[in-house]
């Protein structure tokens, strides 16, 4: 190692479903490196990065080092590499694009090549992590959970679909309303249970839909929760991003959950993981309603 590090700042300033896909960069990290402390600098509630071990928050105003950054950029810096500066590894760990590691593609293979390369070119590190060691982890434990396991207990053995109707800001999908496809399959299985991310205009009143807020208390942000709730389904619909995201858990990755995806590529859905876990995530883009219900309909009938 060429420095003793004083502090690891982790830093993300992109989109909550790119904070939650750092997070299996970060667990490599502080259990490989060491430091004397190790902090997470993103632009949302602490609590959704509460569960990390070891890891503070830091806003980005009290992080003087991206606030420099800031004030010669015309935005997020994204493209910049990992630096050390006074003994404190500063780690960006966002989709870094426009650096030499965006020709990878999807997320996993961006991070993983900027971890393995960033660790040796300035402390000598060698990585030996493959794709499956950085795939996300929440440490569902350390949220409140039981309101969740309340009611999927009540629910009894039936089968479960969790559908992530939320619009995406990214481009990644275009945001045509889900409700259709709600309406059609909770009706055509009244013995299956659909959770619901979002109520984006009014809610579908069917004895087998449920959505996330009713069950769920007031938290500062309910994407650990949903994600929790996606490893209890067999079934995840969604566009690729948002809840959609914050699904793809270690554990699901093992268990017999299947990812459905409506938006503009696979690997944007998959965070890269398709071509390991095998029949696993499936995808087309759809650019209405009825493309998405004619897609999802054999998966639907075969519960």
């Amino acid at each position: 190692m060429k420095e003793a590090l004083k502090s690891v700042v982790f830093y993300n300033y992109a989109n909550l479903g790119d904070v939650f896909c750092s997070r299996g960069v970060i667990d490599w990290v502080v259990n490989n490196v060491e430091a004397q402390s190790y902090k997470f600098s993103h632009l949302w509630s602490p609590y959704v990065t509460q569960d990390i071990d070891n890891v503070g928050f830091i806003s980005q105003k009290d992080l003087p080092y991206m606030v420099n950054i800031l004030k010669n950029s015309k935005g997020v810096p994204r493209n910049k590499n990992w630096e050390i500066e006074d003994g404190v590894l500063y780690a960006n760990v966002s989709y870094m694009a426009g650096s030499c590691y965006f020709e990878k593609e999807t997320y996993a293979l961006i991070l993983l090549e900027a971890l393995k390369m960033e660790l040796k070119r300035l402390l000598g590190i060698n990585v030996n992590a493959e794709v499956k060691d950085i795939v996300p982890f929440i440490n569902f434990s350390r949220f409140d959970m039981s309101s969740v396991d309340k009611y999927i207990e009540s629910a009894g053995g039936k089968k479960k679909v969790l559908v992530c109707n939320n619009n995406t800001c990214s481009g990644q999908a275009v945001n045509f309303n889900m409700d259709p496809l709600i309406e059609r399959f909770s009706k055509d299985k009244p013995n299956v249970l659909f959770f619901v991310s979002n109520c984006l205009d009014k809610k579908i009143q069917r004895e087998n839909v449920k959505y996330v807020d009713e069950i769920v208390p007031v938290v500062p942000c309910d994407l650990p929760e949903i994600s929790y709730i996606s490893t209890k389904c067999d079934y995840i619909f969604s566009r690729g991003s948002g809840p959609g995201t914050y699904s793809i858990v270690r554990e699901n990755m093992t268990n017999g959950v299947k990812f459905i995806a409506f938006g503009s590529s696979v690997g944007a859905s998959s965070f890269g993981l398709e071509k390991i876990y095998e029949n696993k995530f499936y995808h087309k883009s759809c650019r209405v309603v009825e493309d998405a219900i004619s897609f999802s309909n054999s998966f639907i009938q075969s519960l």
